[in-house]
């Protein structure tokens, strides 16, 4: 595997320009949350206990919603090509773009499983959620607490009747109130919102030929059956095709991410972490 020691400018293709925005436009967003989203899971250079963290930006519209890991918003969306290197390394934490209402009464999710990009669809149905008497406040907003069980996990989330929009983290949705914090049974995955900021962004959907669309049933089997799979930590192009290409680059010192050549060149869409940088994989759905 070749290595490229340098920071290549591969963010350019993602983003567009205005026109292809404008073309794209599905919304304008009323506010933007921040969620801080926690992992727990392990290291594969030595199997010690981690907790992976990054930053999740939820667009909450009119009639849509859209939300992406942060740094790839900054970017994508806000054109702030300083977090550059930033997008790049958020590939590690596997977190997929997800619409609301896209198309009319479903939820897409455009995730990436190398060597391609996946787009699914399924029917945007609120979870069946059970209200409880517990009260919670959480970043200055009163919070009422519910629980619900979905994609194999049982879930507890807070949500404020202070802020009147049924969003939330990830693809939990559907309560009288914007979801504040959200966490599984099993305390692996946590969201917790970090700040809400009213701000009118333009949200587009845009849809690519090169995107495989695949029911979400056998996407979630198969992604989940690969990628935890023992031989993804010591390899994680362990099941590529052996003429798919990958070529290793250094984003910053000692972070390498291996991107995979798709057809018309190298999209960052299409990466993978390498080398230390391999978490075990943690499937927000199991099933």
């Amino acid at each position: 595997m070749k290595k490229v020691y340098l920071i290549l400018s591969l963010l350019a293709a993602v983003c567009g320009g205005s026109k292809a925005q404008e073309k794209d436009s599905i919304d304008v967003s009323q506010f933007v949350v921040t969620y801080d989203y926690a992992v727990k899971t392990m290291m594969g250079r030595n199997d010690s206990a981690f907790v992976d963290s990054c930053q999740i930006a939820l667009l909450v519209g009119k009639r849509h919603t859209m939300q992406m890991e942060r740094s790839k918003y900054v970017f994508a969306i806000l054109g702030d090509r300083s977090v550059q290197n930033e997008a790049i390394e958020s590939s590690v934490h596997n977190y997929p773009t997800i619409w609301t209402n896209v198309p009319d009464g479903e939820m897409t999710t455009r995730e990436f499983f190398a060597p391609k990009m996946f787009r699914i669809e399924e029917p945007m149905e609120a979870q069946k959620w059970t209200l409880t008497d517990d009260t919670l406040t959480i970043t200055g907003y009163a919070c009422k607490t519910a629980s619900c069980e979905y994609g194999g996990r049982k879930w507890k989330v807070w949500f404020t009747e202070e802020i009147p929009s049924t969003a939330g983290p990830w693809k939990l949705h559907g309560l009288p109130g914007l979801i504040v914090k959200a966490t599984d049974a099993d305390g692996i995955h946590t969201f917790c919102l970090s700040s809400l900021e009213q701000k009118a962004v333009t949200m587009t959907a845009r849809s690519y030929p090169t995107d495989l669309r695949e029911k979400r049933d056998k996407f979630i089997k198969q992604r989940n059956k690969i990628l935890c799979d023992k031989r993804y930590i010591k390899n994680p192009s362990y099941y590529l095709p052996a003429d798919v290409v990958t070529i290793e680059i250094q984003t910053s010192p000692g972070v390498y991410f291996s991107f995979v050549q798709a057809e018309g060149g190298i999209n960052i869409s299409l990466c993978i972490p390498s080398g230390e940088n391999v978490r075990y994989y943690q499937p927000l759905e199991l099933k």
